[in-house]
C-alpha cells in the first residue's frame, strides 16, 4: 500500500507536463496538398454552376425584353418599335432605347413603358466599363440590341437591311429569326441596331460571357444560348471586324432574318 501511494505521487508531483499529440511538418504539408488538390477540381465545376447561372438570369432579361418588344406592337396596331437608339426627331418617331450611358437612355426609350425595370436592360456577366458620362467607371446599362432587320436603319452599305420588316405580321419564320441578341461594344453605348453585313463583316459583334458563347430572343419569344465554334469569335474586340469564313459569322447571319445564302 505505501508503495502505491508513493507512486501515485511521482505521477502528481508539481510541473509534469503531458504533451497531446500533434502533426508533423510532413503531414501537414500532405494536408495542404490534398486541399488544393480538392479547390482545383472543384473550382471549374463551381464556376461553370455560376456561369449557368448567369446565363439563366440573362435569358430571363431576354424573354421579358422580348415580351415587352411584342406588347409594344399589339399596342400599335402591329407596328414594331424601332430597333435604332435615336431619340425623336426629323418624323422619325424614336428608339426602344435612346442613345447615351445614363439610365435616363433606358427610360427614356419607347419600350420602357412596358418594362419598368431598368435592371434588366443589363446582363448579369456585363464587362464593359463605361469611360464617360453619368455611368463613368460603372458597368454599361445596357447589355442588348434589337436585330437591325427588325426595324432598324437601311443604310446603302449593308443591302441586305433593306429588306427589313416594320410589322410583326411581316417576319417571315419567327422562331428562327433573332429578335435580342447581347452585343459586346467597347465604346460604350451599343449605338444603333445589331447589323452584320456582308462579307463576314462583323459590323457589330456578341459578347463570350456564357461558357464561350451569348444569349438571343427570337421574334416568337423562345430564346437560346449559343456557344461559339471559331476562336476569333471569342476573341472579338472592334466593330467592323472581317472574320472570313467564320461559321459563327453565318449561325448569327442566317438568323438575322434577311439574308439570302451566302455563296
Amino acid at each position: 500500500m505505501p508503495h502505491s501511494k508513493a507512486g501515485s505521487r511521482r505521477c502528481c508531483r508539481p510541473g509534469l507536463r503531458v504533451f497531446a499529440a500533434a502533426f508533423t511538418l510532413v503531414e501537414l504539408l500532405v494536408v495542404i496538398g490534398i486541399i488544393a488538390l480538392l479547390i482545383s477540381i472543384l473550382m471549374p465545376a463551381l464556376t461553370r454552376a455560376r456561369d449557368q447561372a448567369m446565363r439563366a438570369k440573362c435569358m430571363a432579361n431576354l424573354r421579358s425584353l422580348t415580351n415587352a418588344w411584342m406588347m409594344y406592337a399589339n399596342d400599335n396596331k402591329g407596328k414594331l418599335v424601332s430597333a435604332e437608339t435615336s431619340p425623336p426627331g426629323g418624323g422619325y418617331p424614336g428608339g426602344w432605347v435612346w442613345s447615351g450611358t445614363g439610365l435616363d437612355a433606358i427610360t427614356s426609350g419607347h419600350l420602357y413603358p412596358y418594362l419598368k425595370t431598368v435592371e434588366v436592360y443589363q446582363c448579369p456577366a456585363e464587362a464593359v466599363v463605361d469611360a464617360t458620362g453619368p455611368r463613368a467607371g460603372q458597368t454599361r446599362a445596357r447589355s442588348y440590341s434589337i436585330n437591325c432587320y427588325l426595324y432598324g436603319e437601311p443604310n446603302a452599305g449593308w443591302p441586305a437591311y433593306n429588306n427589313r420588316v416594320k410589322r410583326i405580321a411581316s417576319v417571315a419564320r419567327s422562331s428562327e429569326v433573332f429578335c435580342f441578341i447581347e452585343e459586346l461594344d467597347y465604346r460604350g453605348e451599343n449605338l444603333g441596331s445589331f447589323v452584320i453585313a456582308d462579307s463576314f463583316n462583323f459590323v457589330d459583334y456578341p459578347p463570350s460571357w456564357h461558357l464561350r458563347g451569348a444569349t438571343l430572343s427570337f421574334a416568337d419569344g423562345h430564346c437560346e444560348a449559343w456557344q461559339w465554334a471559331d476562336a476569333r469569335t471569342v476573341k472579338l474586340r472592334a466593330n467592323y471586324t472581317v472574320s472570313n469564313n467564320n461559321p459563327d459569322f453565318l449561325r448569327i447571319r442566317q438568323a438575322a432574318g434577311c439574308f439570302p445564302p451566302l455563296k
